[in-house]
């Protein structure tokens, strides 16, 4: 009987163990879970604002480009202006002052 009980005490001991570590191979796993989160948290993170960093630089550079061209359109409509008004100065000037002298 002695022996029976002795190896009842020994499974009951190697349960105990198994169950110890159990847990602890289960507090590993959720221990390495809760890093391989955070990694991926921050992979996540510098992801997106590579790709948000990336979205500013083509914002910025399609920006300016439209601003290139704008400003390059009104500087031509402000050359002719100043090629008109150089060319025909002398008319607008006698056609201001018939007009002036007529009144």
């Amino acid at each position: 009987m002695n022996e029976v009980i002795t190896k009842l005490y020994e499974i009951e001991e190697q349960a105990g163990t198994i169950l110890k570590n159990a847990q602890l191979h289960k507090e590993q796993l959720q221990q390495q879970m809760e890093e391989d989160k955070k990694s991926l948290a921050k992979e996540l993170e510098a992801d997106l604002e590579k790709r948000l960093t990336a979205a500013r630089e083509e914002m910025d550079s399609k920006a300016q480009r439209q601003i290139a061209a704008i400003t390059a359109k009104y500087q031509q409509q402000v050359a002719k202006l100043d090629e008109t008004y150089d060319g025909n100065l002398e008319e607008l000037a006698e056609e201001i002052f018939e007009r002036i002298t007529k009144v």
